[in-house]
């Protein structure tokens, strides 16, 4: 009796301690909020109980099948997405490899030449971010998570920090504002020239604020705004320009 017992015990440890991540397959793949602007990783994600996905196949970034899990957002209406990863303290790096489709059950890798190259890797292979273009939009981004650095069987098991940002939107308020890019000053001194087109479509009037002072004494009620914000280099200086 104390043998079956402790057989027992053991497979309810077995099958607690390996069980399947909710999202190992494209078709249950996990939705990640969309910021806006720019953003930093900041949330961890999970590929604990990561399984090998069972109609992908070999992977781009590494080359082998390996045991993966899944994320997924909805492609903003400009047709772009910003990606970012960090490596979470304590674990394994990670590749986060990019995939679109009308169905989850038939995904193709975005094409480097037109959306841009599918694979962000946490140990500096490549830049932590990538703004991807030319997608659909309202269609639907999946993102393949796993260690890039596999072992023999390959590991299941870790976390990433993971954000996606909609790069044409600014916020409504200042509390989700999202980072705003700071270009690298320019050697000679000239000044920065806008090129990118941002919306404040559904802009509200920010109520704990005060009404602007470059607006004067305009009512309120004429009064909306959108919000970003931004690092300021070490210098101390910005110029901003519209």
């Amino acid at each position: 009796m104390k043998q079956i017992i402790q057989l027992i015990l053991l497979l309810a440890f077995y099958t607690t301690g390996h069980a399947q991540a909710p999202n190992d397959e494209p078709c249950n793949a996990i939705a990640i909020p969309i910021g806006n602007t720019g953003c930093e990783p900041t949330t961890v994600y999970s590929y604990t109980g990561a399984t090998y996905s069972s109609a992908v196949g070999n992977t781009r970034c590494i080359g082998p099948n390996v045991k993966d899990v899944w994320y997924k957002f909805t492609v903003p209406s400009n047709g772009e997405i910003l990606i970012a990863i960090a490596m979470n303290a304590g674990e394994y790096q990670i590749a986060v490899e990019l995939y679109k489709s009308t169905s989850c059950s038939a995904l193709s890798q975005v094409d480097e030449a037109v959306e841009g190259f599918p694979c962000l890797y946490s140990n500096g292979y490549t830049e932590l971010s990538r703004i991807y273009k030319n997608l659909i939009p309202g269609s639907t981004g999946y993102l393949r998570v796993y260690q890039t650095f596999p072992q023999n069987p390959f590991p299941g098991s870790g976390s990433v920090k993971i954000c996606a940002s909609n790069t044409g939107a600014f916020a409504d308020d200042p509390c989700n504002a999202g980072y705003f890019p700071v270009a690298a000053g320019d050697p000679l001194g000239q000044a920065c020239m806008p090129t990118r087109a941002f919306t404040w479509a559904g802009a509200t009037l920010t109520p704990a604020v005060p009404n602007p002072s470059c607006l004067q004494n305009m009512p309120a009620a004429d009064i909306r705004d959108v919000w970003f914000k931004v690092k300021v280099p070490a210098t101390g200086k910005l110029q901003i320009n519209t």
